[in-house]
């Protein structure tokens, strides 16, 4: 090993022994160094990580059809429709959709776009017998969702054959007269809707 590279761990082995002696902890425990302020609670990296996800999806989307509706390329029109705090990821979303670059979406994979079929487009309405509410589904050509259920509204995308909402995934079928949605969590909760 160089004197470098010693050097450099040393220092590492040295900041871990110090990060030990000061009582790190990992689990959102006090942090000395900041007077007696807490560390973030575990899983909040996680946490952020959807944020950011969430963000440079609605950007991508938003991106998409603004250049499908011909509009210039101005991320800066949505500023009220995404958190500040993830305004990178909703810029870089936005740039990649309307250039119609390969969508970077977790794990969907990098040549996924979301684009609705058109059978999907418009807006659907249908009960929900188990929730005993009228569900309202939107979908927009650029994939946008929106889903409505007993007056709470969800917004999402769909993606090879699902609407990926904020709270959870739907499987969603077309048959005749309309389509049924299943939430990904109930096997038997389908909900059947038709086009408005």
């Amino acid at each position: 090993m160089s004197g470098a590279g010693r050097r450099g761990a040393r220092r590492a082995a040295a900041a871990a022994a110090l990060a030990l002696a000061w009582g790190c902890a990992l689990d959102g425990g006090p942090d000395p160094r900041d007077r007696g302020a807490r560390r973030p609670p575990a899983g909040w990296e996680e946490e952020r990580r959807q944020r950011v996800d969430h963000a440079y999806d609605d950007g991508y989307s938003r991106g998409w059809g603004d250049r499908e509706q011909g509009r210039s390329p101005d991320y800066e029109r949505w500023v009220g429709e995404y958190d500040r705090g993830g305004e990178a990821s909703f810029r870089a979303g936005y740039a990649d959709g309307y250039q119609r670059r390969p969508h970077r979406y977790g794990a969907a994979g990098p040549d996924v776009t979301p684009v609705a079929p058109d059978w999907l487009v418009g807006e659907f309405r249908g009960w929900d017998e188990h929730e005993d509410v009228e569900v309202v589904l939107q979908v927009r050509r650029d994939g946008g969702v929106r889903l409505v259920g007993g007056g709470r509204a969800q917004e999402g995308v769909y993606r090879n054959g699902r609407l990926e909402l904020r709270k959870g995934a739907w499987r969603v079928e077309r048959v005749r007269g309309g389509l049924v949605i299943t939430p990904e969590w109930d096997r038997y909760g389908g909900v059947r809707l038709t086009r408005q």
